[in-house]
């Protein structure tokens, strides 16, 4: 049994455990051969319509939103003896830190690149605290960015519909005033509807941004991309812009109130800027969770 489950297996053997019409689904990362048969997750052979069975996924899971370690609870069935393993698996071992930190390599990038490379890379290496690691288990990034990015696209189109209220064709057949007690307009209704919403999207858009952090630092171990840097950089531009629109509404006179001038108008504009950032992130999140194949 020993000896079976640490056979060498081929590329053409691998290919075979595609996962489809009974067949095993087998993966190979970093050199070994993975059974992910029994997962739920594999069924049919593909995991999240991004990732094939009967392949090398040790490129692929570099922008997995997991850790390394959940390959741990599927059983070892064999070796992969692929170079592109044997790189990655280098990669993390000692040679690849006795090249680094050579004479020859310390000489030609200088101390000020190595220690740049030290304090980027320490985050990466560091374990997460306890917290963090049951905190991460949760998957909070998932769980409180949908708020901001759905709120977040509400207020933007309320506030537009307030705007383009007395151009709509049927605002003539509509009265001025709802019915009740309050007699406040319906253009009235929809900014203060959009002004709840906005308020919900700030509320949730600080824990979505630090989670986020977390799991970029720990999951995916900093790496660095031009997917990362541009949803860290728009993350930087909502928060901005949160804070400016808080501020013009609650601080600038007349910003609040319905055609109030120049005030008003910043406000509302970036109301609606909301839409197009929080649709932007969304996209990066997911082109980083669900990378082609």
């Amino acid at each position: 049994m020993t000896e079976l489950r640490y056979r060498t297996i081929s590329a053409e053997e691998l290919a075979l455990g595609d996962g489809k019409e009974g067949r095993p689904a087998l993966v190979a990362y970093k050199g070994k051969v993975y059974d992910v048969t029994p997962s739920k997750l594999w069924r049919n052979g593909k995991h999240v319509n991004a990732h094939l069975a009967g392949r090398d996924l040790t490129v692929e899971m570099g922008a997995a939103p997991h850790m390394e370690d959940v390959m741990n609870s599927f059983p070892v069935i064999g070796l992969y003896p692929d170079p592109t393993a044997q790189a990655a698996e280098a990669s993390d071992g000692p040679a690849a830190t006795s090249t680094s930190s050579s004479p020859d390599a310390s000489a030609q990038s200088g101390p000020g690149d190595q220690s740049a490379r030290d304090s980027a890379s320490a985050g990466a290496d560091r374990e997460p605290a306890a917290f963090i690691s049951w905190l991460l288990s949760h998957h909070p990034h998932p769980v409180s960015v949908h708020w901001p990015i759905a709120l977040g696209v509400v207020a933007a189109m309320l506030t537009l519909l307030e705007l383009l209220w007395p151009l709509l064709p049927f605002s003539q057949f509509s009265p001025d005033a709802t019915d009740g007690p309050l007699k406040v307009s319906w253009r009235y209704l929809l900014q203060q509807a959009s002004l709840v919403n906005v308020l919900i999207c700030a509320l949730f858009s600080g824990p979505a941004i630090w989670t986020g952090w977390l799991s970029w630092v720990h999951n995916y171990r900093s790496k660095d991309s031009a997917l990362f840097r541009a949803k860290i950089a728009w993350s930087w531009v909502l928060g901005a812009v949160l804070l400016v629109l808080l501020f013009v509404r609650f601080a600038m006179p007349f910003a609040g109130q319905l055609d109030g001038g120049l005030w008003y108008w910043v406000y509302s504009l970036l109301v609606i800027s909301l839409a197009p950032i929080v649709i932007l992130l969304g996209w990066y999140g997911g082109k980083i969770t669900f990378p082609s194949a």
